[in-house]
């Protein structure tokens, strides 16, 4: 449990770096999705026999 108790940051402003960088992985990986774009103009039934 001592641990525990000695676990702090050093540097807690680093943590607001996540909350931009979360966003940049959600943009990056939205893009990469291709099938997106496609999903918009081919009709839902369609849609399963090409995936």
């Amino acid at each position: 449990m001592t641990a525990l108790a000695d676990f702090h940051f050093l540097r807690p402003v680093w943590l607001l770096a996540a909350i931009p960088a979360w966003g940049l992985c959600w943009v990056f990986r939205r893009q990469a999705d291709t099938t997106r774009k496609w999903r918009g103009v081919i009709e839902p039934d369609l849609w399963r026999h090409f995936v």
